[in-house]
Order: C-alpha cells, then structure tokens, then sequence
C-alpha cells in the first residue's frame, strides 16, 4: 500500500476510469459474443417484461451463471490477468494525472466497481491502485466458478457500504479523513455521498448501447 492514510480517493472503474463497460467485454472473452449476447438477450426480455427493483443485479447474475458457471477458476485467473492489461490501458491520461496527483499526495487510491474483482484486482496492481472493492465470483470446492456471486454486486448501496466496512477496518474514519470519491451513474450516488469531496464524471456513452450493468 503507497498511501500513508492522510486520504482516500475511492474511484468507480466503467465509464469513470474507464469509458466503457468492462464486465461485458470479459465475459465475451471466456464465453464468446454468441453466447454471450444470447444470454443477455434472455435476461432483457424477461426485464422489460415488468422492470422491477435490483433488475440489474438480476441481469448480472443470469449472465454470470451462464458463462462463468462450471469453468476452471485458475484458468478464467489466467484469463482475466490478460484481459487486466487490456483494460487498465484504456485508463484515459487526465484519469491517470488525477491517481498520480492523489498518490504524491500520500492518499490511499481504491477502486469500488460493481465489475468483476477477478480482472479488477490485476488491472489495480497495473496502475498502482491500492486496493480493489468489486464484485466477487463464488468458487466450489471443486476449483471450478458455481455461477454465483460471492456477496452482493458492488453497486449502488453496496458500494457505499463496502467502501465505510474497508474504512473502518483500518481505522480510517471519514470524519478525520478527507475522502474523495469519484463516478459517472446512478449506481455511484451513495458512495458519492459518503465522500466529503465528490466529483461525477461526464460519461460519454454511444448511441444504442446495452444498459450498464454497473
């Protein structure tokens, strides 16, 4: 860890470090575009049938359950190292100022992303990110991905309350330490608010693309 805690600079990933989403574009790496738009397709029909509350996560967990379940978690681990690479390459320069300021600064710099930790932690590591907040994949006993999450998605309430539990264990408290926190969607808004510098990025998001998942 490089921060020595005068600080916390939280940052949200897809379309705030990132412009695009992520989760999609790794899940069509280990499952291919076919399957994975088929699933996708599934999961939005039945949403748009009657949007209800946590449709997202709902999404999420049936595209998850049918590319991830049953698969080798050491091998999709090799995978998403590569794909770590890919990803923390498209950190846009003003993103990558703004991490260097926060570090020379001696602030402790975590990502909270509703994205997968499995390629998050890596990229992390890539960009000399101190810690990673993400959504985790549930392996078996048996070495394989069960098509679960481990926990809730990292989005929304949860990334305001994963953030307070990190805090908290180190014995960081929001009200002697500044803590800046930076996002784009509706799914930031609660860590946004935890923050006592709060900045929502402008995300640029191209015409007829998927709802985020994130």
């Amino acid at each position: 860890m490089t921060g020595t805690g005068s600080g916390v600079a939280a940052f949200d990933f897809d379309g705030t470090l990132v412009p695009k989403d992520s989760f999609l574009g790794f899940l069509r790496q280990i499952g291919g575009s076919g399957a994975v738009n088929a699933a996708f397709a599934r999961s939005w029909r039945a949403v748009a049938r009657g949007p209800a509350p946590g449709w997202r996560d709902s999404i999420k967990s049936e595209l998850v359950r049918s590319v991830l379940a049953g698969r080798d978690a050491a091998e999709v681990e090799t995978a998403a190292e590569g794909y770590a690479r890919e990803v923390a390459g498209m950190v846009s320069a003003p993103m990558r100022r703004l991490l260097s300021r926060h570090r020379h600064a001696g602030h402790i710099t975590v990502i909270v992303s509703a994205s997968l930790e499995i390629y998050l932690e890596p990229a992390a590591s890539i960009l000399g990110i101190d810690a990673v907040l993400g959504t985790r994949l549930e392996t078996g006993p048996d070495g394989r991905l069960t098509g679960r999450l481990l926990g809730a998605n990292c989005r929304g309430i949860e990334k305001a309350r994963r953030l307070s539990e990190w805090m908290s264990g180190r014995q960081i408290s929001p009200d002697r330490v500044p803590v800046w926190a930076y996002g784009d969607s509706a799914g930031d808004r609660e860590m946004l608010e935890l923050a006592r510098f709060a900045t929502r990025v402008r995300r640029a998001r191209p015409r007829h693309a998927p709802a985020s998942l994130v």
